[in-house]
């Protein structure tokens, strides 16, 4: 809601499953979804939840995880790929574990030192 307030264009990647079944814990009532000018469903199960074991009444194995991270990458290849076709290289790490990632990543992180704030 914050950044809503500020002007950004918010996006929300969540089950809509299990935020539709739930009520807020927000004092404002609402749910993630509710506040999202997008909304990415991750399609998990409900508690996040999706192994049983005999015997143990609560589900584990967080869904929410995996779904997550491929949705977050497959983002991030989508806007990589529009950025290259517009003639805008996209500024992305190379693996540290490739011969010159190193050096690579540390001149990236000198180019744009003043919008990594948590590196």
């Amino acid at each position: 809601m914050e950044a809503k307030d500020k002007g950004a264009f918010v996006i929300a990647i969540t089950n809509m499953e299990y935020s539709q079944r739930v009520n807020s814990r927000h004092y404002s009532g609402k749910r993630l979804f509710e506040v999202a000018d997008l909304v990415i469903d991750n399609c998990g199960d409900f508690e996040d939840a999706a192994i049983e074991i005999k015997g143990f009444e609560q589900k584990i194995g967080a869904t929410s995880t995996i779904a997550g991270a491929a949705i977050a990458n497959a983002i991030v290849v989508e806007a990589s790929g529009i950025l290259h076709s517009k003639g805008i290289e996209p500024p992305i790490f190379h693996s540290a574990n490739v011969d010159g990632g190193d050096e690579f990543n540390k001149k990236m992180m000198e180019k744009y030192k003043d919008r990594i704030y948590y590196l």
